[in-house]
């Protein structure tokens, strides 16, 4: 798992926490800068310039956060037409005014890098990353990658709960807000992914086919399920009282038994973990997908130990 602390302007921020945008636009000047661990679903807090605690502690803030889903570059043109205010300005000219400002050359640049978030949500105050037994140098201008050694992004989601949710931006919403907590349990979900990796990643590619078929066959019936974050073989889904777990079981005839074993005590673990959680308060549904029937006494087995079996048919591949 990535996440990213990104430098920012806090009059930005709080233009996007005014106007209640669940969705915003970052912009740079550079085009070619490119991250080089950092994926769709990932998170980019921001640290914003401007929350500075003092003039002899420069240390920023982070007051928010957003999922990240897409990066491009293009014109300041097509940005604005575009995304307009998601750009985070209110008009044209301010925005072209920004961007001249930055350049070295005084000019409006030819090309901008996006980056897209989707789910923002903005903190009710700041929180300092010292304050977490974290340091990060004052002097960064740009962004620096987060969870190198521990589970940081979980830490100061944790830390989020206890400062509070903005309550403008949330009162703008059309609808109950549930990204500050869907966002806490997906990093859960993909920490504890993490921590059963699979083994067998030769097959993966093999392994990925197979799922995305038994995603377009189970999406009637499951909403929203997803690839857990930096997997692309196993899933899950949250609904409003329950997470599903998604385990494909691939084998062959002479290691059946021991990657059924191996796959049911994963899906076991999952549970113990997730239970185990202090911020998971949901029932656990433990899906099993295979590419067969299986026997009556085996279904029976593994139900038995709550592992709900189903089978994706050879249908879905049209």
């Amino acid at each position: 798992m990535s996440s990213i602390a990104y430098v920012t302007d806090n009059n930005m921020i709080e233009f996007h926490r005014v106007m209640g945008n669940k969705q915003l636009v970052f912009w740079r000047i550079s085009s070619n800068l490119r991250f080089t661990d950092f994926h769709n679903g990932d998170l980019l807090f921001f640290l914003a310039k401007g929350t500075e605690r003092s003039k002899n502690d420069r240390e920023k803030g982070i007051i928010g956060y957003g999922q990240f889903t897409k990066g491009e570059t293009l014109t300041p043109q097509i940005a604005w037409r575009r995304y307009k205010t998601l750009n985070g300005y209110a008009t044209k000219e301010e925005f072209y005014e920004t961007l001249t400002k930055v350049e070295k050359n005084k000019q409006l640049p030819e090309h901008i890098s996006c980056l897209h978030l989707s789910n923002v949500v903005f903190f009710q105050a700041p929180i300092y990353l010292s304050e977490l037994g974290i340091n990060i140098s004052n002097k960064v201008e740009s962004y620096v990658y987060l969870d190198k050694e521990e589970d940081t992004t979980l830490r100061i989601l944790e830390k989020a709960k206890e400062v509070g949710i903005d309550a403008w931006s949330l009162s703008l919403s059309d609808e109950e807000d549930e990204s500050f907590e869907r966002t806490q349990q997906r990093e859960i979900i993909a920490r504890v992914s993490e921590f059963l990796k699979r083994k067998d990643i030769h097959k993966e590619k093999s392994i990925n086919r197979f799922m995305l078929k038994a995603l377009a066959q189970l999406e009637k019936e499951y909403t929203e399920i997803d690839f857990i974050k930096r997997s692309t073989i196993e899933a899950y889904q949250i609904s409003d009282d329950r997470i599903s777990i998604f385990v494909p079981v691939l084998y062959s005839n002479k290691n059946k038994m021991q990657v059924i074993q191996y796959c049911v005590g994963k899906l076991l673990a999952y549970r113990s973990l997730l239970e185990m959680d202090p911020y998971i308060e949901m029932d656990i549904e433990l899906v099993a997908l295979f590419q067969e029937e299986l026997e009556e006494g085996l279904v029976d087995m593994l139900e038995g130990c709550g592992v709900v079996c189903r089978c994706i048919s050879e249908s879905v591949n049209g």
